[in-house]
């Protein structure tokens, strides 16, 4: 068999891998045109959302730095609180008491954010990402094989020929392109993940 009739074989098997590769591609790329069609849909909405301050958790809690925090932050939506109210509670359990119900109103101001329409946006990127992903995990073992074909068609087949190294080329490059908010909301995704990671913070004790 010839050098150009066995780089020929290499090619025709690349393209083999490439066509399961692409109905792949085809699947997540109708996906992913949904995932932009509901973005579009939200994007008004989502523009006139403005992610609240998350003010800082008070390093010593009372009563007094409990309400403080309550009238800061309203997302928290925070049930107020007395000496009354919290009866016979003193002491550490008194603390322990009131951290509990901030812990509580952050996880729920976690779920209102998130149930938001800018909320929903990220949660079809973070989504699509973890598609992207694995489809990405599923090429990437397939990095040396694909570039030592790619080298070895090259030597003997014109660069109009080497169908391996157009597989590779547009295997790399396609994922660059896929953001379902077109790089719109990139402000506004980072604060509200900027929130959640404090909220969240706040929900483990840390």
């Amino acid at each position: 068999m010839s050098a150009h009739s066995t780089a020929t074989n290499i090619c025709g098997s690349i393209d083999a891998v490439r066509a399961q590769f692409v109905a792949e591609i085809n699947g997540i790329n109708a996906r992913f045109a949904a995932a932009r069609r509901t973005v579009q849909l939200l994007a008004g909405a989502a523009r006139r959302f403005a992610v609240p301050p998350i003010p800082q958790l008070p390093t010593a809690i009372d009563i007094s730095s409990y309400n403080r925090l309550r009238a800061a932050c309203p997302l928290l939506n925070l049930p107020q609180v007395d000496a009354s109210i919290l009866g016979e509670v003193a002491g550490i359990a008194q603390i322990e008491k009131l951290r509990q119900l901030i812990q509580g109103a952050a996880q729920n101001a976690i779920d209102k954010l998130e149930r938001t329409p800018l909320g929903l946006i990220d949660q079809l990127q973070t989504g699509f990402d973890r598609e992207l992903s694995k489809l990405l995990n599923k090429l990437n073992p397939l990095d040396s094989i694909l570039q030592c074909a790619c080298a070895a068609a090259d030597i003997v087949l014109s660069p109009e020929e080497n169908a391996a190294q157009k597989t590779w080329n547009s295997i790399k490059t396609f994922p660059e392109q896929w953001s379902v908010t077109s790089g719109d909301f990139s402000g506004e995704l980072s604060q509200l993940r900027e929130a959640r990671d404090q909220l969240s913070a706040v929900v483990s004790g840390r």
